[in-house]
């Protein structure tokens, strides 16, 4: 294959993969944007889920451990002799850890809060 035939492939290749990058852009903002419609029409309703012959459709809330004040944090971490858990503060870790805290004692770590989302599930239905 000559250089400059190679050149055109390529140049044409990675032109087709920016029209499909932005194709791909344009598909996720528009679903996000039906999915926020879809969710409101489901809360003005009072519905969580609906389901249809082809999907299930839910509205799914999600918590995230949120670091508010890092200084507290590392307190805690002294004052309860975590440091087994945290020899260098991973905040990932430490976001699981106060996750598992939160669900089974219902209490936050100090210098933690929540970061409470929505988002709507889409499930193929079994048929």
């Amino acid at each position: 294959m000559k250089f400059t035939e190679l050149a055109n492939k390529l140049a044409k290749v990675r032109s087709d993969i920016k029209i499909a990058e932005d194709k791909i852009k344009e598909l996720k903002t528009l679903k996000n944007k039906l999915d926020l419609e879809f969710m409101e029409v489901m809360n003005k309703e009072g519905m969580r889920s609906v389901k249809t012959d082809t999907h299930n459709f839910s509205i799914v809330k999600s918590n995230d451990i949120k670091i508010m004040n890092l200084k507290a944090i590392e307190d805690w971490v002294k004052s309860e002799q975590k440091e087994e858990l945290f020899y260098s503060l991973d905040i990932q870790r430490l976001k699981t850890y106060a996750k598992k805290i939160l669900s089974e004692e219902g209490e936050l770590l100090d210098g933690t809060g929540i970061n409470e989302t929505e988002y709507l599930s889409v499930r193929k239905s079994k048929n």
